[in-house]
């Protein structure tokens, strides 16, 4: 009843062809027509400009470590590595002579 009155019908879009897959519009058609720019500012610009200004930030507010906190992170850092290799040599150690059963 009212909707017919006052908004004229809005127009049917045109499918694509079965199995066409939708193509966004181009920054360059969306430039074109005018609304290129307001995406471009909200869709890129804006968020690099907030991520530059939070890295700044982050990297301003970081200091370098002193000796002792060097010391800690390169021990806990080689225990670490020293646990991967034991645990790597253990499971070569066994996985060899086990494959030989296996594929024999």
């Amino acid at each position: 009843g009212a909707r017919a009155e006052c908004c004229p019908p809005e127009p049917a879009q045109a499918s694509p062809p079965h199995g066409a897959a939708y193509r966004a519009p181009s920054l360059a058609s969306m430039a074109a027509s005018g609304k290129g720019s307001d995406v471009v500012d909200t869709k890129i610009v804006e968020p690099l400009v907030k991520f530059f200004k939070e890295a700044y930030g982050f990297v301003d507010k970081c200091q370098k470590p002193n000796f002792a906190e060097m010391r800690q992170i390169s021990t806990v850092v080689a225990v670490g590595f020293g646990i991967m290799g034991v645990i790597g040599f253990f499971v070569k150690l066994f996985a060899m002579p086990l494959n030989q059963v296996l594929m024999s």
